[in-house]
């Protein structure tokens, strides 16, 4: 009679156990599940990556979007000092066709709407020291 109850009560100890273990499992997922709740992310599958729309193109009112237009804005005026380096090194001050004085590449600042990057400046300052810098006869 003993060997049955101490078999039992074994039987009901594992019983015991495995049901723990399933309730622990079920707590940890509904953790998982409240986590993705709470940072959003599994209701951001249908939004864009992109700070702009796609189809009007124009940048999104958030701070991504003002970040966004910013390095846009900073890419065009990179590319504005290249030109306008290019065009000093590589014309002179008048038309030769016409003799007319001749106007060169416009360089734009870009307006900001928070801090201006510390990088501005430098590159403002390296592109008129590049332009300054006399041609070395080779």
């Amino acid at each position: 009679m003993e060997e049955i109850e101490r078999h039992k009560m074994e039987h009901l100890n594992r019983d015991h156990e495995r049901w723990k273990r399933m309730d622990e499992l079920d707590r940890r997922e509904e953790e998982k599940l409240a986590k993705l709740k709470d940072s959003q992310q599994a209701g951001k599958k249908n939004l864009s990556s992109a700070a702009y729309n796609p189809i009007t193109l124009e940048y999104d009112p958030t701070e991504s979007g003002k970040k966004l237009k910013e390095a846009d804005d900073m890419a065009k005026y990179r590319a504005q000092l290249r030109s306008h380096n290019i065009d000093c090194k590589s014309n002179s001050g008048y038309n030769i066709l016409t003799g007319e004085v001749r106007v060169g590449v416009a360089v734009t600042k870009p307006q900001f709407t928070g801090q201006p990057k510390q990088c501005f400046t430098h590159l403002l300052l390296l592109s008129l020291i590049h332009i300054s810098e006399p041609t070395r006869p080779y």
